[in-house]
């Protein structure tokens, strides 16, 4: 399969400590090993609009108006996908939702340009490595990476039908 997608810009932030709340999925709840189901699940159910609410100024963070999809995965080996948004640390969880803490960290982030669903088979882990970025795991054990989906750059596609999406790979500092 090949992959119109690539990485045109990785640089690091600093996050502070923050909380992700959402709903979290397994494996088991992946078709065909994508979540986008799941996605417009919450589109249509207007999941979005309290977790929306815990975020009266997005300046708290780089893009902190965005909804995220992150991939966590345990110390044990066990994989999440979640989706929801990195809100301030002092929110409270919504009635319905989970939530987990993110500590006070550095982040890479990576925007890659193409089209879907490309844009989320692109790995560019490896050019991180190279340009001297790594995704290390936090002291839990845990690693965390989210796909962030931040307007307009991911959800108004340019001339040739391409966008931005951002891949953000957590580490500790």
């Amino acid at each position: 399969m090949t992959i119109d997608a690539k990485r045109i810009k990785t640089y690091k932030i600093v996050y502070p400590a923050t909380k992700f709340v959402g709903k979290r999925y397994s494996e088991t709840d992946s078709k065909n090993g994508t979540y986008g189901h799941l996605w417009d699940e919450w589109f249509s159910g207007n999941k979005f609009e309290p977790l929306e609410k815990l975020v009266p100024d997005p300046s708290f963070i780089e893009a902190g108006d965005a909804y995220s999809g992150m991939y966590r995965v345990l110390s044990d080996g066990t994989n999440e996908y979640w989706i929801g948004m990195i809100v301030p640390v002092e929110s409270e969880t919504p009635n319905g939702y989970d939530s987990f803490m993110i500590p006070a960290c550095e982040a890479t982030v990576n925007w890659i340009y193409g089209k879907e669903p490309d844009v989320y088979f692109c790995d560019c882990r490896a050019e991180m490595t190279e340009m001297g970025y790594e995704w290390k795991a936090f002291s839990s054990g845990e690693l965390l990476m989210a796909e962030r989906y931040v307007c307009p750059r991911f959800t108004d596609p340019d001339e040739n039908g391409k966008l931005i999406l951002d891949q953000v790979f957590f580490t500790t500092p």
